[in-house]
């Protein structure tokens, strides 16, 4: 009886504390993505974290940091896997997809410090935004490492076929697209996979940062989706005809360089006046920014639990 006693009994960590752990992990996690010159993520992480310290800022006063034994050693544990993984040295670089996924465990473990078990519903809107920033693009690397997803080849279906359209003689193979005077080849790094993940994750945080109504909610995420493949089709295209024309020096830019993160930015922009536009629209709900412990993707996952 006395045991179960000291397991349950409620444990209140110092805010201090609480405030100073993420931080340390999240400046940890930018600077191993920073060496692995993964300037993209980087940049996105960046603003995950600012959304997330910044929703729970605003509701600061209304969490309930009571956590229990079992969840704070639990906790704890998480805190130190992810430290393990966060070695700074020659391996960071070597494993930079790894540094993606580890702030959705430093979120989950933090949580489980400052509020237990029965307080990880508190912080399910910030888990899923964590969960979004990386974890996909892991898992869909993956998929498409084992061989059991070509995104490849829709992209350079997609090319070939805008390509045809505006009147280009086109000749698609597998991945290969062929024009008279030059041909590209649509590799998995040239598939918009690292795009598509990125505006999935975007359109996640806007949702939950700025809530709409949540007959828009599907609509977002897809559109970003279908927004983030198109513009890297129309940017494969490009390349494909700058070949033709002999102009490697602009295909490297595009292909290489700094090009590659114009289309991203061009599909933020995008993205950011469509959703802005929703948001002005007279159906739009009276309070934009999300208010307390109401989260909002409950009613986009219909559910408790994601």
């Amino acid at each position: 009886m006395n045991k179960n006693l000291i397991m349950n009994k409620k444990i209140c960590i110092p805010r201090l504390i609480l405030g100073i752990i993420p931080i340390a992990f999240a400046i940890i996690n930018l600077f191993l993505l920073w060496k692995a010159e993964d300037s993209a993520q980087f940049g996105l992480s960046a603003l995950f974290f600012l959304g997330v310290g910044s929703m729970i800022w605003e509701r600061r006063k209304n969490i309930n940091l009571h956590t229990t034994i079992p969840a704070l050693i639990l906790g704890i544990i998480v805190l130190l896997f992810v430290l393990s993984k966060s070695t700074i040295g020659v391996e960071a670089t070597k494993h930079a997809d790894i540094q993606r996924v580890l702030p959705f465990f430093v979120g989950l473990g933090c949580a489980l410090i400052a509020s237990g078990f029965q307080g990880l519903k508190q912080f399910k809107s910030e888990l899923i935004i964590l969960f979004f920033l990386g974890i996909p693009s892991f898992v869909l690397t993956g998929l498409i490492d084992q061989g059991i997803v070509n995104i490849a080849i829709f992209t350079a279906s997609t090319t070939a076929f805008l390509l045809s359209y505006l009147g280009f003689s086109v000749n698609l193979q597998g991945v290969y697209i062929h024009l008279p005077t030059g041909s590209v080849e649509v590799n998995t790094a040239c598939a918009g996979v690292d795009l598509i993940c990125y505006m999935l994750g975007l359109s996640v945080l806007a949702v939950e940062m700025f809530p709409i109504k949540k007959k828009y909610n599907l609509s977002i995420i897809l559109g970003a989706i279908i927004l983030a493949f198109f513009v890297n089709a129309i940017r494969v295209g490009l390349m494909a005809i700058l070949v033709s024309k002999g102009n490697n020096e602009a295909f490297d830019y595009l292909h290489e360089g700094d090009g590659s993160l114009v289309f991203g930015m061009i599909s933020v922009l995008i993205f950011g006046g469509f959703y802005w536009l929703l948001m002005n629209h007279n159906d739009q709900p009276k309070n934009n920014i999300k208010n307390n412990n109401i989260a909002t993707l409950d009613n986009f996952f219909e559910g408790d639990s994601f």
